[in-house]
């Protein structure tokens, strides 16, 4: 597993690499108005492809591992469903759209099209990409996660090179990245698509119960990480200037969160299986110390850096998100904290007590962005952001207390037991 875990990590350090770079062009030569129209597009696509896929592909796993039901009526059955779904769901976005054009601004008719392929096609990667991780397939689950934002870099380049780097067709590139992964996910899965096979209604009905609280976390967790763009929107007096601003504090803090949110699934998967009690005290403590003392030393670099960093990346005009990275970056500990108690959580089938948590966090960034950004603007923002996530992490940690014994002393730093299992790993 920590072999795996170290290709989806690289995965995830290229990934944000390939973001950084196709941001750092979208930021400068768009500016912050149009990156953050650009900004409510994508949150607006991450946002529905979370409503209509129900949790599907992580409830998947967890059938898989069990023995319940074989991967290959897995994925026939979900296919032929979510293909109707992404058609339907795609429709109604356009609807959407251009009823709203005051709030979501104007692009091209062909380029939201091709970013509406984009998003169908994430909507059934969204089960494909999933049962990857229950095979164990991470070099097929890191191409597929690293197409699109390699796609989008390239594109993004070339449309600098030619001058004709705008919102609509920095939509399109992604839009046609995104379609790219899905042709690669069916190549990898092309061993368990039948066409003939029959879709089983009991099946589909427990696969999608389990899935729906599932993805009623998966939700609310998408909403708190997004909600703060629609209430700057919103509430900021400069509106996608201060989108814009808030998404390159959001791009540069969220480097530390690629971690954990890469070996999520595989910690999932492996915790999904029979172990003993002692067995995930000690898994979750090693694995959370790991993650926290990653977290302490980039929160502090990140920090004491910051402003050269921003400024580096993205220039002057984005300066005045030093306040907002920092907070935001403080955040995230929490954020990792929350992560593994999520995973562990849902691989006991206890969905449902992760749901309460977020529904917890998101009452609070809700009310936090409602009271704070009229008066603190973007910062406010992220003030809401790092409540939301000290009222989740804390949560969560009683809730996992409740059928194993860890200690909040016990997870926050690495000790020499876990440098020299690092180690002797690493050798191996």
């Amino acid at each position: 597993m920590l072999r795996s875990s170290f290709i989806l990590i690289l995965g995830r350090v290229l990934g944000a690499a390939f973001g950084l770079i196709s941001g750092i062009f979208l930021a400068r030569i768009l500016g912050a108005e149009k990156l953050g129209q650009y900004q409510i597009f994508l949150s607006t696509q991450t946002i529905l492809i979370t409503l209509v896929t129900l949790g599907i592909g992580n409830a998947s796993i967890y059938f898989i591992n069990k023995g319940k039901i074989s991967e290959k009526e897995i994925v026939s059955s979900f296919l032929k469903i979510l293909a109707i779904i992404a058609a339907i769901s795609c429709l109604c976005f356009y609807f959407v759209i251009n009823k709203n054009t005051g709030y979501f601004g104007s692009i091209d008719s062909i380029s939201f099209l091709l970013f509406l392929l984009g998003t169908a096609s994430l909507i059934i990667i969204s089960v494909l990409r999933p049962i990857l991780y229950a095979r164990q397939k991470v070099l097929q689950v890191t191409f597929t996660n690293l197409l699109p934002s390699f796609i989008l870099i390239i594109g993004v380049l070339g449309l600098v090179l030619w001058n004709k780097l705008d919102v609509s067709n920095a939509l399109s590139i992604w839009g046609i990245g995104n379609f790219l992964a899905l042709l690669f996910s069916l190549f990898f899965h092309r061993h368990y698509i039948s066409l003939s096979q029959k879709i089983n209604i009991k099946n589909v009905s427990e696969i999608t119960f389990y899935g729906v609280k599932l993805s009623a976390s998966n939700l609310l967790f998408i909403l708190i990480g997004n909600t703060s763009v629609f209430f700057i929107k919103m509430l900021s007096v400069e509106g996608f200037s201060d989108v814009g601003l808030y998404s390159r504090a959001i791009a540069i803090s969220s480097i530390v969160y690629m971690i954990p949110t890469a070996v999520g699934p595989l910690l999932f998967s492996r915790w999904s299986s029979s172990m003993v009690k002692n067995e995930y005290e000690l898994e979750i403590q090693k694995t959370l110390r790991i993650f926290n003392t990653i977290s302490f030393v980039i929160i502090l670099l990140g920090s004491v850096f910051s402003s050269l960093i921003i400024y580096a990346l993205y220039g002057e005009e984005y300066l005045s998100i030093q306040k907002t990275l920092i907070i935001l970056l403080f955040s995230l500990i929490f954020q990792v904290m929350s992560e593994v108690f999520n995973n562990y959580l849902a691989s006991q089938g206890k969905a449902i007590l992760t749901m309460y948590s977020l529904l917890a966090s998101f009452l609070v960034i809700v009310i936090g962005n409602i009271i704070l950004v009229p008066l603190y603007g973007i910062n406010g923002s992220a003030i809401a952001v790092l409540l939301s996530s000290i009222t989740n992490s804390m949560i969560l940690y009683l809730m996992v207390r409740r059928s194993i014994d860890i200690k909040l002393v016990n997870i926050l730093i690495i000790n020499r037991s876990d440098v020299l299992f690092l180690k002797q790993k690493i050798k191996l």
